[in-house]
């Protein structure tokens, strides 16, 4: 079709071959990365906005009362079995400077999640490109419902040894890898959260597939620490790991996938009623059904 013959609403529309190179390449990564932090922007605000009324809750007590010094045993000592070092740190330094206000708080609380997001962005744009990158950030952005770990500061210790993890995988992909940087980053993991054993298993794993079995000792050096605090840690009997949680594990496992499917697409809800095999919503199942199916199938 020609100019003249087509409509005036046709001519005014610019041709796929003008389209094309607009979303492509250089331009389409600019864009990407514009929106990103447009939607960043927007998350923001909206968190501050939202939790402008929260304050110390919860386990946030615990923390700020727990020790008055920077004793390696204070910061070492496991809460409920947990290794929260850093945010021990955290709890102990922020009032030191900034007093009892608890905007700091937020304020660090908001910056790990964005961090969060930014470095997911980062390792997804290398794999897909930057404009399919972008859709699952913004998700994650308004997360709506996680709202505990989005709009508290409860979540910290959560969102930074996620945020650690995420930044030593981004050191070890690429063309210019950083291996110590990664081992420091897989141990800052660790000492901010339980959450990063599944990490440095992960980056294990990554090492194992990828067969450079001689860079092992980037996970491996951070977990023999871990190993050596949790032999350590026995002494406070906070232990919750226990063999009969093994048979736990294929519930645990399925009821994670349903609950991150179903709250990614906005089906939030109980996911269990307490028995393996009973899900809430036969939705949830289709759900679990298809993710998996697409693993396979890619």
């Amino acid at each position: 079709m020609n100019g003249e013959s087509a409509g005036p609403v046709a001519r005014a529309l610019p041709s796929v071959s003008r389209i094309g190179p607009i979303w492509s390449g250089r331009r389409g990564e600019q864009a990407a990365v514009r929106g990103l932090v447009v939607a960043m922007a927007l998350a923001a605000a909206t968190i501050l906005w939202l939790g402008r009324d929260l304050t110390f809750w919860s386990d946030e007590f615990a923390w700020l009362t727990f020790g008055d010094d920077f004793a390696a045993e204070t910061l070492l000592t496991p809460h409920n079995g947990h290794l929260i070092a850093v945010p021990r740190l955290v709890y102990e330094l922020l009032p030191r400077v900034f007093g009892p206000d608890y905007l700091p708080f937020r304020l660090l609380a908001l910056a790990s999640f964005l961090s969060c997001v930014g470095l997911f962005f980062l390792l997804a744009r290398r794999e897909v490109g930057g404009l399919i990158a972008l859709a699952p950030s913004v998700v994650l952005l308004f997360f709506g419902s996680s709202a505990v770990i989005v709009l508290s500061p409860l979540s910290i210790p959560i969102t930074l040894s996620i945020a650690f993890g995420l930044g030593a995988l981004l050191a070890l992909d690429g063309q210019h890898r950083h291996d110590l940087l990664a081992a420091t980053l897989l141990a800052l993991s660790l000492l901010s959260d339980s959450f990063g054993v599944m990490v440095v298993f992960g980056v294990v794993l990554y090492f194992l597939i990828g067969d450079t079995r001689r860079r092992l000792w980037v996970p491996l050096a951070p977990l023999a620490m871990y190993g050596g605090w949790w032999i350590w840690a026995q002494r406070f009997d906070q232990g919750i790991a226990s063999a009969s949680n093994l048979s736990e594990v294929p519930a645990f496992v399925v009821e994670s996938a349903v609950a991150t499917l179903t709250a990614m697409t906005g089906f939030a809800g109980p996911t269990f009623d307490g028995r393996f095999g009973s899900l809430a919503s036969g939705l949830e199942v289709v759900f679990v059904i298809a993710a998996a199916a697409a693993l396979l199938f890619l």
